[in-house]
Parts: structure tokens; C-alpha cells; sequence
């Protein structure tokens, strides 16, 4: 439990530099488009987001291969520890 805890707060970590490196290089980032939920919903909820953020996150970052290959460009560039980088893949890919 302590290793999946960390772990998710390492991705946490990771996700959140990756955003700022994205907007410091002046790129849109692709993030899933939640535009519907200010048609479907007057509250404008943004937990209704969340399942559609879940479903790309699963099935684009990670299911793509993006997560892997951006964890071991960090690893590789030394911004991250290998053993980390394993670690994570190996949480968010299902590996044991």
C-alpha cells in the first residue's frame, strides 16, 4: 500500500511537471476535451470531468505507451531515478 501511495505521488509530481514544461514551451498541451460538460450540466460540475479525464489518462497516456516512453526520457535525462521510473511503469502498466 505505502509503494502504490508512493507511487501515485510520484505520478502526481511527474503529471504536474510535465504541464508546466508544456506550458513553458508555448505547445498546447492534448488534454481530453471536457467541453461538454458546460452544455450538459448548468453547475458547470468539475467532477463530472473526472471519469473522461480517467478514460484518457487509461486509455491514451498510458494505453498508448505516452507514460512510458515519458517517464523513461526523464529517467533517461537523469531527472528521475531508474528505479523510480520502473516503479511507476510497472504500477500504471499492470507489470509486476
Amino acid at each position: 500500500m505505502r509503494l502504490a501511495q508512493t507511487v501515485c505521488t510520484g505520478l502526481a509530481v511527474v503529471l504536474l511537471s510535465a504541464s508546466i514544461a508544456t506550458a513553458q514551451s508555448g505547445q498546447p498541451a492534448r488534454q481530453p476535451d471536457v467541453s461538454y460538460v458546460a452544455t450538459t450540466n448548468k453547475r458547470h460540475d468539475p467532477e463530472a470531468a473526472l471519469g473522461e479525464f480517467r478514460r484518457w489518462l487509461r486509455d491514451i497516456y498510458i494505453g498508448e505507451g505516452k507514460f512510458r516512453k515519458y517517464i523513461t526520457g526523464q529517467a533517461d535525462k537523469r531527472e528521475l531515478p531508474i528505479s523510480f521510473a520502473q516503479l511507476a511503469i510497472a504500477a500504471y502498466e499492470g507489470e509486476d
